[in-house]
């Protein structure tokens, strides 16, 4: 077994030093900036150091932000997350029955803070962007946020971009309180363009507690108290 765990160990860190020394410059920055300290990419010394390291120009985003046609787009995912809410996860309960699934989508579409459209990007850049919105969360220091990142006319499957640029390299610098999901129009039905969501630090929905409650007379209760 303890061989089998070593040859794991080693084959993980190999996977992790060649995809950081084959990284573009301009993303060795970004990981760096989002980091924690110890982290394994970081005590292998595979990340530029110092807290000043920018992202190149050619890796930033557009902002959303006075583009009718980017938050029309905008407007188009939120209104599938919303029709998907009750559609998917049904949000109806009976009784006092709880949907935790409904509500644990709902908590994630009020997390989100943030939008970000980026059109016909590469893996590089869509990364830069997915990035520089996981950097500025963990500036903030706050949990329960999160960010939406949509690609319209991305060249490349959204599912292996988010393992191999985002899921897994986050893993190695000590983000394991972040956690993406991808949606991609040709697998889900109604997404209006392949789009990341970026969350950091989504506390735990507690499970329901069954109560038992035992009804008891006016009677019952003062007999109680004079056996006392």
């Amino acid at each position: 077994i303890s061989a089998a765990l070593g040859a794991a160990q080693c084959e993980h860190a190999v996977r992790m030093t060649r995809f950081f020394q084959g990284a573009e410059p301009g993303l060795i920055s970004a990981y760096s900036r989002v980091a924690r300290q110890p982290s394994p990419a970081r005590d292998a010394g595979l990340l530029a150091t110092g807290s000043a390291v920018a992202v190149p120009s050619a890796f930033h985003a557009a902002s959303s932000e006075g583009n009718e046609e980017h938050m029309n787009m905008v407007s188009l995912a939120l209104d599938f997350f919303q029709n998907r809410l009750t559609t998917e996860y049904g949000g109806d309960t009976e009784g006092d029955e709880l949907d935790l699934e409904f509500v644990t989508e709902g908590r994630r579409l009020l997390a989100i803070r943030s939008f970000q459209v980026l059109a016909d990007a590469d893996s590089n850049t869509a990364a830069a962007c997915c990035l520089g919105e996981l950097s500025r969360m963990v500036e903030e220091g706050s949990g329960d946020v999160g960010a939406l990142v949509l690609l319209p006319g991305f060249r490349n499957d959204v599912a292996v971009f988010a393992d191999e640029f985002l899921r897994e390299p986050l893993s190695w610098l000590g983000l394991e309180t972040c956690s993406i999901d991808i949606l991609d129009p040709r697998i889900s039905e109604g997404a209006p363009v392949p789009l990341v969501r970026i969350f950091l630090g989504l506390s735990e929905i507690p499970e329901p507690v069954e109560v038992s409650v035992t009804r008891m007379s006016a009677r019952q209760i003062v007999e109680g108290f004079s056996e006392d």
